[in-house]
């Protein structure tokens, strides 16, 4: 069974819109099906070159991305590693990700869109949460990929395939006559995604049919209690103390609040501060000290990684760390754990 393009009808204000199509079955099927369903509303095709493999097979790349375009009638933007690489220290999979999304928040100020549009699917969500379960995150971490986001100037990210199988969007293209490209790089079982795919999802889903669905339920769950916590998070962020390059709170208010809502008020923080990218969320041990009882002493809870968190005379105090390159945790007599930062 395929899908029904009709599905993908999207809100006149989302548009203009920039589609990140990397070739592949997924990506096409997005272009292919925003388009169809969204007649005479402009839309762009984005395509970015990781140079992860030959020159050859980028160009091949290119050309059958420049095909479609051609074929839907769409202007084609293209933009290459070389000029927005980005490397963090969160291993290459994370460096090939930041680099591409700047490149389509780039691609979409260019052409004024109001929205990049990616292609994952319901595959896509069940290897998310299954990675994250897999390393050991719990609670509104597992809540997977959002269908929508909004980044910096306002722009969203929204993702129309979110609850469609890779399956039926190839059944899709193969019925409508579009071709696509298969990534042999999506093979490279160095990838953590791609061990997930092809070799411990397979074997899991063997013994247990219902796995696929049981976390694509406990993706949707777990997004409704975020959604809670973040407003509760909100209201005590908005009580706060801003300052040029700080954040205070009082310290009552914070550690009043559920560990979940304490997460997203912490990632609400470290956002506004310019810590971490807002698509980032670092795992709870890196927030460890900040997830149990109020500590009964003061000075650094935090130290190190970008962030310094103080405790002083009632306020919990937030600023970017004077020694960001420090990997020291110093948590206000409960001891160092080496482990609380390695999450980030």
């Amino acid at each position: 069974m395929g899908v029904d393009s009709s599905e993908f009808a999207l809100p006149a204000d989302y548009f203009p819109a920039v589609a990140a199509v990397s070739g592949g079955s997924d990506s096409t099927a997005l272009a292919v099906l925003v388009h169809a369903a969204n007649p005479g509303e402009p839309l762009y095709l984005a395509h970015y070159i990781h140079r992860t493999r030959d020159s050859a097979d980028h160009d091949a790349d290119v050309a059958v991305v420049g095909d479609l375009a051609d074929r839907l009638g769409t202007a084609l933007l293209v933009g290459d590693a070389s000029e927005f690489r980005s490397d963090t220290g969160g291993g290459p999979e994370d460096s090939l990700r930041r680099g591409r999304y700047a490149f389509l928040e780039s691609a979409a100020r260019s052409v004024g869109a109001r929205t990049i549009l990616t292609g994952h699917t319901r595959d896509d969500q069940v290897e998310t949460v299954l990675m994250r379960l897999l390393s050991g995150a719990i609670g509104t971490t597992l809540a997977g990929i959002p269908q929508e986001r909004v980044i910096d100037g306002g722009v969203r990210v929204y993702r129309p395939l979110i609850d469609a199988t890779r399956r039926d969007l190839v059944r899709t293209l193969r019925t409508l006559g579009h071709a696509w490209r298969e990534d042999r790089s999506n093979l490279d079982t160095r990838f953590r995604r791609n061990r997930v795919r092809h070799a411990i999802l397979p074997i899991l889903e063997r013994h247990y049919s219902a796995l696929s669905h049981d976390l694509v339920h406990l993706a949707k769950a777990t997004r409704l209690l975020r959604d809670q916590a973040c407003e509760e998070a909100m209201l005590v962020l908005a009580g706060s103390k801003k300052a040029t390059n700080s954040i205070a709170m009082d310290s009552q208010s914070f550690f009043s609040l559920a560990r979940e809502s304490r997460l997203e008020l912490l990632y609400l923080v470290l956002g506004e501060l310019g810590v971490l990218d807002p698509s980032d969320r670092p795992g709870h041990r890196f927030f460890a000290p900040l997830l149990g009882e109020i500590p009964k002493k003061g000075g650094y809870i935090i130290s190190g990684r970008g962030i310094d968190v103080t405790l002083k005379s009632g306020l919990l105090r937030f600023r970017p760390s004077l020694s960001a390159g420090s990997n020291v945790g110093i948590f206000g007599g409960h001891g160092s754990d080496p482990d609380a930062l390695k999450t980030l």
